[in-house]
């Protein structure tokens, strides 16, 4: 009752207005009747059609305000004092947002072309699905709204959505960026692969995560690739102390060996230039008028060497530990004999010194001492031995070693005062003993064992040097040929060509010496080593403990055979290059260099580790020739470290 006399008060007032239509108090009336339909079109009939459309909106009737506002629209905006649908779509969002309907409420604002208002409700609810969909619609110049849209893709990691996000605004830098963001590395390297030009950035941050998820060694190559040498070497430096602290001695190995490469870089970037620096330098030269650079550069190179050389302490050491420390090996007893050795005799005092060498962190002596002994007495060295024993008993070593060295010495004695095999020289065919006292060199002739890095045994190799003048490019082209192929021609001394060509006559020619051209150049190679052979076999040299090296020229390096001759270059001038020449034929006792870390190896020895770890045991380069065919290779798609090192960028 009470609402009528309401309604009956509202009437008695518009009447009173000289203005009033009547067909607007019929439609008040009827919508006060609750017949909104009648009242609907009683508002458009007498031009209120605006208080239809808020009729229709105070009763959350969506559908019918749409329909009068579509009704009214008809290019006729004044009809309806300026409703529109986007009015319309924005009360209606905002009401949705009143009854915590957000996702209808965003399906509103979107209608109404309130898209960052839309993108906004959606990414902070976390309804990607649905802005995806909205994204695919968007122009791809509206880079504010797909930027937007990213965001929240980027916020809630769906890295998927982003993508296509940034690929449809072509944004390349961006795309990088949530690469890297989001820690998807093999996405953020293909790219850089097809736009090189954002790569730069992108390799420290790579290095820093690989460094976060313990992939230690392969964040200092990535450190390296970034161009932070700082880091790189710190990091190297940690992983070099938690290989020796915690008795991974193989992983040492490799660790000083990265070190070392990474000196050497350093001072190849400050290397001395000249001929004269050359000869004073090996890395022992005066330091008191270099330049600063060049200071740095011989602190480097001397870095460098101690490294290299502790490198292969450490990798060697790590076959005596694991003999020693490990309850079963697959090492033979051959192999830890020769090792052991092979420490001792580097530990040795340096001749003309009473003091031994200083051995490495981690690396003990007695240790190796007695793993010596105890595979002397399994091979027969049983002189070795007791030399080895006595050595033993004048250390300070714990109980059970004590007893274990005392219990020997006794029943060693019961041997004969004999070794099964010394060592020959390559160089003067001087027998040496086992652990002589000149480390690694020949009593006789001073020449320095070269050793094979799988077994440690020595190689039947003898060190050479080439006459002065002919560069190391020139050298290696020769050594690369076979002999009988040593007519295309090669430059000699300064730089200058070598006359080398066949003549009409089947005549190949070294300047003005001529030899006959036959059987695919054997001639040729005897005659090239008769230098070689002479010097190789001439024993005159007085009481002299140190013979003089063997000097080549142009066209005997051209008569040896490629399988027969290795070259150590590390690129810097103040490290000479050394040159080795197998004095055996090379088809029954092959040797084979790695091409990373130029260590020599006996090739069936290197070839047994190749094919189980797929990499060199020294330096870990990875040889795929051993492990998978070029097919396989080619299928596979390269991780982001595979790039890095196929020099892709």
């Amino acid at each position: 009752m009470c609402r009528y006399i309401e309604l009956l008060e509202e009437i008695e007032v518009t009447r009173a207005d000289p203005d009033h239509k009547e067909a607007v108090l019929r439609a008040d009336i009827l919508a006060f009747q609750g017949k909104f339909s009648q009242a609907s079109r009683e508002y458009v009939r007498a031009g209120l059609g605006r208080k239809a459309v808020e009729m229709y909106l105070d009763l959350r009737d969506w559908k019918m305000a749409q329909e009068v506002v579509e009704n009214l629209s008809d290019g006729k905006a004044q009809t309806f004092h300026g409703m529109t649908m986007v009015d319309l779509f924005k009360r209606q969002a905002q009401w949705l947002i009143e009854v915590n309907d957000q996702k209808a409420a965003a399906e509103m604002y979107w209608g109404a072309q309130e898209f960052d208002t839309a993108i906004s409700i959606l990414g902070e609810n976390g309804w990607l699905d649905e802005l995806i969909l909205k994204v695919r619609k968007m122009d791809k110049m509206a880079r504010k709204q797909l930027a937007m849209a990213a965001s929240f893709f980027e916020k809630h990691k769906n890295h998927a959505y982003a993508r296509e996000a940034y690929i449809k605004m072509e944004d390349i830098e961006s795309l990088m960026a949530l690469h890297i963001k989001l820690d998807k590395w093999q996405e953020a390297f293909a790219l850089a692969k097809e736009n090189p030009q954002y790569a730069k950035g992108m390799f420290l941050p790579y290095a820093q995560w690989l460094a976060m998820n313990d992939r230690f060694e392969d964040a200092q190559r990535a450190f390296q690739e970034a161009g932070s040498p700082g880091q790189s070497l710190q990091l190297l430096q940690k992983l070099t102390k938690n290989a020796i602290v915690e008795n991974r001695y193989e992983d040492a190995g490799y660790y000083y060996w990265l070190l070392a490469q990474e000196h050497l870089d350093m001072a190849t970037g400050s290397k001395p230039t000249t001929g004269r620096e050359q000869k004073r330098v090996e890395v022992r030269r005066r330091t008191d008028t270099a330049t600063n650079s060049d200071r740095r550069s011989i602190q480097l190179l001397r870095k460098f060497i101690e490294y290299e050389h502790q490198s292969q302490v450490y990798y060697a050491y790590a076959s005596v530990y694991n003999s020693e420390s490990q309850p079963f090996t697959v090492l033979s007893a051959q192999q830890v004999f020769e090792t052991a050795l092979f420490l001792l005799r580097e530990f040795a005092a340096e001749e003309g010194s009473r003091a031994s060498r200083t051995v490495p962190y981690g690396v003990s002596t007695v240790r190796c001492l007695m793993a010596l002994v105890k595979q002397s007495r399994e091979l027969g060295a049983c002189k070795l031995a007791r030399k080895v024993y006595e050595r033993l008993s004048s250390l300070s070593l714990p109980p059970a070693w004590r007893r274990e060295v005392e219990l020997g010495s006794l029943t060693i004695r019961t041997k004969p005062f004999t070794d099964n095999d010394d060592i020959v020289c390559t160089r003067c065919a001087s027998s040496n003993p086992l652990l002589g006292t000149r480390g690694s060199k020949c009593v006789v002739c001073g020449h320095a064992f070269v050793y094979s890095f799988s077994q440690f045994d020595t190689l039947p190799v003898v060190e050479f040097k080439i006459q002065e003048g002919i560069d190391f490019k020139t050298a290696s082209r020769l050594m690369a040929q076979l002999p009988g192929a040593r007519g295309r021609g090669g430059e000699a001394s300064g730089g200058g060509e070598v006359d080398m060509k066949d003549d009409e006559d089947g005549v190949m020619n070294f300047g003005e010496a001529e030899t006959m051209a036959m059987d695919g150049g054997e001639e040729g190679e005897g005659e090239g080593e008769d230098v070689f052979t002479r010097q190789l076999m001439d024993m005159e040299h007085g009481t002299s403990t140190n013979w003089p090296m063997i000097e080549v020229d142009a066209k005997t390096l051209a008569g040896f055979h490629p399988k027969e001759v290795f070259a150590v270059h590390w690129g810097h001038s103040a490290i000479p290059t050394r040159y080795f020449k197998l004095i055996v034929p090379h088809m029954g006792n092959p040797i084979v260099q790695c091409r990373r870390c130029q260590h020599l190896f006996a090739e069936e020895d290197f070839e047994t580790y190749a094919l189980q770890a797929g990499a060199c045991p020294l330096c870990r380069l990875k040889l795929p020739e051993y492990t998978k065919t070029g097919e396989e290779e080619a299928d596979q798609e390269l991780d982001p470290l595979q790039m890095m090192d196929s020099g892709i960028f």
